[in-house]
């Protein structure tokens, strides 16, 4: 069985783990970006056409 060294002494495999450690920080980072967009779009505030047959209720209509 081979060592971890003697793995790693070779380019293929080096240039294999750093190819894996980028597309799970690519898939990671992705992540975050769908989470942080569907938190903005829960938090902003309704606007008209959110309302039921697209016209301002007051509460909306007062905050505009």
């Amino acid at each position: 069985m081979q060592t971890l060294r003697q793995v790693l002494g070779r380019e293929e495999e080096r240039q294999n783990l750093k190819n894996v450690g980028l597309c799970y920080l690519l898939i990671v980072a992705l992540m975050a970006l769908v989470f942080a967009i569907v938190h903005l779009n829960s938090v902003s505030p309704p606007t008209p056409a959110d309302s039921p047959g697209g016209q301002a209720t007051p509460a909306v209509r007062n905050e505009l």
